[in-house]
């Protein structure tokens, strides 16, 4: 039996057998127990057993460590010359059930092994508590027992470990040594990756080309109502977005009064022509996943991530589908109904969020960037969250992005903060975003 092993394996394990079949409970020190027998109905046996876990899980670290890499393992269905086995198919639900009202459920970590013993229908068990550690609390027994001899004997508030051969209660030198290793505990520092995967989007302003549209839809439309053509009006180009047939036959506009509505209009779109490519980018550029990584071992709860992009703004992500591009520039001269009225256009609702949506992130844009906020309930070690692709497209208002994440969490005062890395990508215009929207 090769104790500088770990007592887990199918080799490791027929070793141990094979040993205790040879020297049987001579071979018990305090990393081994060996039990002839075990009836799970017999408080007696679930004692003996909880017994031994316990002392095992209060055992010095130094001394554990020297044999079985730590672990200690109580055998049951094995003595000297045989392994007879127990009833094969014991549950380790029905098991911790018995033993589990002696230690609670903050009590050792321990699980359960086996291996067919000698008749058909047996087995012998391994039971393999987890190696102490420096910080593990001091492990008390939490329910009286009073059994045939002292070995099976537990009480209440009592305090027991294993020695050489044997479990006993601690004396005042072994309390001192349990006090001092739970003093030891380290709390381990939460660490976080937050990461996206798409890049800020750089939009030129196409100022030409929009000042070629606007001459084009100017002059296209003065041609259609201060001159009324008999030909249809071909749509086919840039220009023909900018402009769309009356829903009632055109009326002859003089020219003052159109050179008015056509300067008026030139402004309007002037005005809008960053909303206008807003509305493009949103329709055809992709939009970030939001990465947030609890890389160490605890369960964190009520977690906030803010997240501030210099030099980016966001705009509302919508389906190319749904984008109207001949709606996307007003005409020049907008279709009246018969009573002289400008036709209803409807509301887009598409960028508003509902008020009681429980989706945890956020966005708002700010006077020098963009601020995203992520509230999350909980997050889960090695799980990490990741966003939708939906939330909103980002939009780089210089080659230069800077980004800095903070997080906190329920029960750390502390922020943990870091750089965000943002690439930018190459510049897009409104003729290119325009390609996008049949590609």
């Amino acid at each position: 039996m090769d104790v500088s092993r770990a007592p887990t394996g199918e080799r490791q394990r027929n070793a141990i057998l094979e040993a205790i079949r040879q020297d049987g409970d001579v071979r018990e020190k305090h990393f081994l127990e060996v039990k002839s027998s075990f009836d799970l109905n017999l408080k007696e046996d679930c004692a003996k057993v909880a017994k031994f876990i316990l002392g095992a899980a209060n055992r010095p670290v130094d001394l554990a460590a020297r044999a079985f890499g730590g672990y200690a393992v109580m055998v049951l269905g094995a003595e000297k010359g045989r392994v007879g086995g127990v009833p094969a198919g014991l549950e380790i639900l029905a098991l911790g059930q018995k033993i589990g009202r002696y230690f609670g459920t903050s009590g050792p970590q321990w699980d359960l092994e086996r291996r067919p013993a000698d008749g058909p229908g047996t087995e012998a068990l391994f039971i393999l508590i987890e190696p102490p550690r420096q910080g593990d609390p001091v492990y008390v027994c939490r329910k009286d027992f009073t059994g045939s001899n002292a070995s099976s004997t537990l009480r209440d508030g009592d305090v027991y470990v294993r020695g050489q051969g044997e479990t006993r209660k601690v004396d005042s030198a072994d309390l001192d040594r349990l006090f001092a290793r739970a003093r030891q505990r380290t709390v381990t520092v939460p660490e976080f990756e937050v990461s996206l995967d798409s890049p800020a989007h750089l939009i030129l302003p196409s100022d030409g080309v929009r000042q070629r549209i606007v001459e084009n839809a100017i002059e296209q439309a003065r041609e259609k109502y201060v001159k009324v053509q008999s030909a249809p009006f071909p749509n086919a180009t840039v220009a023909a977005l900018a402009i769309s047939n009356p829903m009632f036959g055109g009326t002859e506009w003089t020219s003052e009064r159109f050179d008015k509505r056509a300067e008026e209009w030139e402004d309007e779109l002037t005005d809008n022509w960053s909303s206008i490519l807003d509305k493009l980018a949103g329709a055809v550029l992709p939009g970030p996943r939001f990465s947030v990584h609890n890389t160490q071992s605890q369960f964190l709860e009520a977690v906030r991530v803010d997240i501030f992009l210099e030099n980016v703004r966001g705009v509302d992500h919508t389906n190319v589908e749904d984008l109207d591009k001949n709606k996307l520039i007003p005409p020049v001269v907008r279709s009246r109904n018969p009573y002289g009225m400008d036709l209803f256009e409807p509301i887009d609702y598409s960028g508003l969020r509902a008020a009681n949506s429980t989706y945890p992130l956020s966005w708002d844009n700010e006077l020098d960037g963009l601020r995203v906020i992520i509230e999350l309930p909980h997050l889960r070690p090695s799980t990490p969250w990741v966003s939708e692709d939906d939330d909103l497209v980002l939009l780089a208002t210089s080659e230069s992005v800077r980004a800095h994440w903070r997080v906190t969490a329920l029960g750390y005062n502390h922020a943990f903060e870091a750089d965000l890395a943002v690439q930018v990508s190459e510049p897009h215009d409104f003729r290119s975003l325009m390609r996008m929207t049949t590609s």
